[in-house]
């Protein structure tokens, strides 16, 4: 498998992604401007993600993500292995998520505004 990152997202691309159960690889990347969201220089600022299960209702905020471009607002997140699970006898799971920008100055802002969130869906891994 392949762990470059799985950049989502476009003026016409759904945000969505697909792992395995486990996988810690590709990072999840969304790029702000070319999503066309509004959003300061992010020099200085932090970011996290955070997801909710559509299954379970469970939440998991204030993982800590990258900010890897602050001029065009490229943001990145690399999940955990067990941050994204499939609770047997269900064959998938889905997650809604979002990043949120904490800037220097104070102010906060929750990405990608502009959409319901980033849909992750998540497969049972076989072994």
């Amino acid at each position: 498998m392949s762990t470059s990152a799985q950049q989502i997202g476009s003026p016409t691309v759904a945000l969505s992604a697909i792992l395995k159960a486990g996988d810690t690889a590709p990072a999840i990347v969304i790029n702000l401007a070319k999503l066309g969201v509004s959003f300061a220089s992010l020099t200085g600022a932090t970011a996290s993600f955070s997801f909710i299960s559509s299954l379970s209702g469970a939440v998991a905020v204030n993982h800590s993500a990258t900010i890897v471009d602050p001029l065009f607002g490229v943001l990145s997140y690399s999940p955990g292995s067990g941050d994204f699970a499939v609770v047997p006898p269900a064959t998938s799971a889905t997650y809604t998520a979002e990043f949120k920008i904490s800037y220097s100055g104070g102010g906060v802002q929750r990405v990608p505004d502009n959409t319901p969130g980033i849909l992750i869906t998540v497969l049972p891994a076989i072994d």
